[in-house]
């Protein structure tokens, strides 16, 4: 019976021989790099994507002007005669004339209103980037009814003298009596040496005037003359004022007087000899002279006066008749401005326009 080992014999010996320990490494092959020689069609896909890279980005880039153009604001400048009339744009008040807003293309709706509560409608369609100028006539509406009554206007020389009209004293002269019904009226002037009795008849919504020369009153017959002018003119005979040219008519004693016509912020003055027939109206026109007028308009602009086109910036010593005419400035790009010029025989009448200011 064989010797069990002894619990050494279990293990190797510390001398024998030992295995020998072999490391090993996972080796990982990695994918040859691709070249255009070892791929001939890569080049061409390298290059057709370039292409759709570059053409996606010109077509963002057109798309993003595009919706930056259409989407630019527009400028809106509303001009009125009279100014200082409101607007409303689209429901919403923006202010009183002349205005200058700025709002997105589309169309809008535009109120304006004047003070006495008569309005104006209009539509206005403003495309991206654009600039719109209008220009709009608010002139008073018409009375709704013709008034009832009239006016008289009562002159003596020398003055002082009593008045009476139907009856009713109405204070001394020079007066002036409103509210006459239309119709005839009985006038009487008492004057120091006698009083004189006239027929008057009143007109509805005019004012009559009478006037009474001479040291002492005394009844004579008398007729009527009125004046037509494009301005305004006062009236003198022998330096005394008896009226102007804005009254209807100007009651004068029969016969011939010499009536001085004047206007002096104009620089015009003028004299008429005049026949006045019993109980009838004499016209008298008036033609004015003309005056010079120079225009100029930054960068430049067409040129129409009183509606007629007289050329384009700059125009120097135009002939016009003296008095207020109104002027339109017209560009291409920057629009229209409307403005009123005076011309006198005082001086040359100059308007300096840019057309580049709103």
């Amino acid at each position: 019976m064989s010797a069990e080992p002894d619990g050494l014999s279990a293990f190797d010996s510390e001398t024998a021989p030992r295995p020998a320990l072999v490391h090993t490494r996972d080796v990982v092959t990695l994918p040859k790099p691709v070249t255009a020689s070892s791929a001939p069609g890569l080049s061409a896909i390298v290059w057709v994507a370039v292409v759709l890279a570059a053409a996606a980005a010109a077509a963002g880039m057109w798309a993003y002007q595009r919706f930056a153009s259409t989407n630019k604001p527009a400028s809106l400048t509303l001009q009125t005669t009279p100014p200082g009339i409101q607007v409303t744009i689209a429901g919403k008040p923006m202010g009183a004339t002349p205005l200058t807003v700025s709002l997105p293309a589309g169309d809008y709706p535009v109120t304006l209103a004047r003070p006495d509560g008569s309005e104006r409608s209009l539509s206005v369609t403003l495309a991206a980037g654009g600039s719109v100028v209008q220009h709009v006539e608010m002139p008073a509406p018409a009375p709704a009814a013709a008034a009832l009554t009239g006016s008289l206007h009562i002159e003596t020389n020398p003055g002082g003298q009593v008045v009476l009209v139907d009856g009713v004293a109405r204070g001394n002269s020079p007066v002036t009596v409103p509210g006459l019904s239309v119709g005839t009226h009985a006038v009487v002037v008492q004057g120091r040496d006698g009083a004189l009795q006239r027929t008057i008849s009143v007109e509805a919504g005019q004012t009559v005037s009478l006037v009474v020369a001479g040291p002492q009153v005394a009844p004579t017959r008398a007729g009527w003359v009125s004046f037509t002018s494009p301005v305004a003119l006062e009236l003198r005979e022998n330096g005394r004022v008896i009226g102007t040219s804005e009254a209807e008519r100007l009651m004068l004693p029969a016969g011939v007087h010499d009536i001085e016509m004047s206007n002096d912020a104009l620089g015009f003055s003028t004299s008429r000899r005049v026949t006045i027939n019993a109980d009838r109206t004499t016209s008298v026109s008036v033609e004015l002279p003309t005056g010079a007028v120079s225009i100029n308009a930054l960068p430049w602009a067409e040129v129409w006066l009183d509606g007629v086109r007289i050329g384009e910036t700059p125009i120097a010593n135009f002939s016009a008749a003296i008095g207020a005419h109104e002027v339109l400035l017209r560009h291409p790009q920057f629009g229209e401005r409307r403005t009123t010029l005076t011309v006198s025989t005082k001086q040359t009448a100059r308007l300096g326009v840019d057309m580049r200011t709103p």
